[in-house]
C-alpha cells in the first residue's frame, strides 16, 4: 500500500514561490516550468510541488559561477553550436572541475581568465594570453576530456622542471586519468583514453597513455610528487600555493 502524500504546506509553497523567483532572476525563465500564482500552486499535485521544490533546489546549487571564468568564442558562424556546447559544459561543470584538479594535483589553479577558440583542427593549451584552441567536432564526452586535458596543460606550466625521462605529456597524464576517474568515472576514463590513443602524427599519445597505465594509482601518486618536489613544492600541503617554497 502507498502512502499518499500530504499536501505542501503554506511555508513549502513560500519556499517554492522564492525558488522560481530565484531562477527567473539568475537565467530569465525557470526550469521548463511557467511561472505560475500562488492560487495556481496550490492546485498542483502534491507529485508535481514535489518535482518543482526539486528544481528549485538544482538551480540553487548550480548557481554558483566557476571560479575559472573561461570565454569561449567561435572562429567563425560554422562553430556557433559547438562554441554553446563548450560553454553549456563549463557553466554546469566548472566548478567541480577545478576543485578535483586541485585536489588531484594538489596544486592551486593559478588562472582566474581563460579564452578559448572553437574551431576544426588540433586542440591547443595555449598559455597565459594565448587562447586555447578546441576542436568542434568532437562528441560531447570527448569536448570534456578534451577541455580538461588543455587546462590540465596550463594548470601544471607552474611546474617548470621535470625529470628528464618524463615529458609534458607524461607529467600530465600522471594526474590527468585519475581526475576523469574523479569526475565521471572509470568507464569514461578508459573510453578517452582509448580515444587520446588513436591520435597520430604530432605526439605519440598511445605510448605516453600505455606508460601512465602501467603504474598504478599509488605509483602516479608518487611520481607527481617527485616533480611536485623537484619543483620546491612541499608536497605534504594538502593544496600548494602556486609560488615555489623558498629556502629559509
Amino acid at each position: 500500500m502507498t502512502d499518499r502524500l500530504q499536501p505542501t504546506s503554506g511555508a513549502g509553497l513560500e519556499m517554492i514561490r522564492n525558488g522560481r523567483e530565484r531562477r527567473s532572476r539568475l537565467s530569465g525563465r525557470t526550469l521548463g516550468v511557467e511561472s505560475r500564482s500562488l492560487e495556481d500552486e496550490s492546485m498542483m499535485t502534491p507529485g508535481l510541488r514535489i518535482l518543482v521544490g526539486a528544481l528549485a533546489l538544482a538551480s540553487g546549487l548550480s548557481g554558483q559561477r566557476p571560479a575559472v571564468d573561461i570565454r569561449f568564442s567561435p572562429r567563425s558562424d560554422a562553430f556557433a553550436a559547438a562554441t554553446r556546447e563548450y560553454e553549456a559544459i563549463w557553466s554546469a561543470e566548472g566548478v567541480r572541475v577545478i576543485e578535483i584538479m586541485e585536489r588531484v594535483s594538489r596544486l592551486k589553479f593559478l588562472e582566474s581568465g581563460i579564452r578559448a577558440i572553437v574551431f576544426e583542427g588540433v586542440s591547443q593549451s595555449g598559455l597565459g594570453d594565448t587562447p586555447m584552441m578546441l576542436r568542434a567536432s568532437y562528441p560531447a564526452d570527448t569536448k570534456k576530456a578534451t577541455l580538461i586535458h588543455e587546462l590540465g596543460h596550463r594548470h601544471l606550466a607552474q611546474l617548470k622542471l621535470r625529470p628528464r625521462d618524463i615529458d609534458e605529456h607524461r607529467v600530465l597524464f600522471l594526474v590527468l586519468y585519475d581526475m576523469w576517474v574523479e569526475l565521471y568515472g572509470e568507464q569514461f576514463a578508459k573510453e578517452q583514453v582509448g580515444v587520446e590513443k588513436q591520435r597520430r602524427g604530432l605526439y605519440d599519445y598511445e605510448a605516453a597513455w600505455n606508460w601512465a597505465l602501467s603504474l598504478s594509482r599509488e605509483d602516479r601518486r608518487m611520481r607527481f610528487q617527485e616533480v611536485l618536489q623537484q619543483n620546491g613544492r612541499d608536497s605534504r600541503n594538502e593544496l600548494l600555493c602556486g609560488e615555489p617554497l623558498r629556502p629559509d
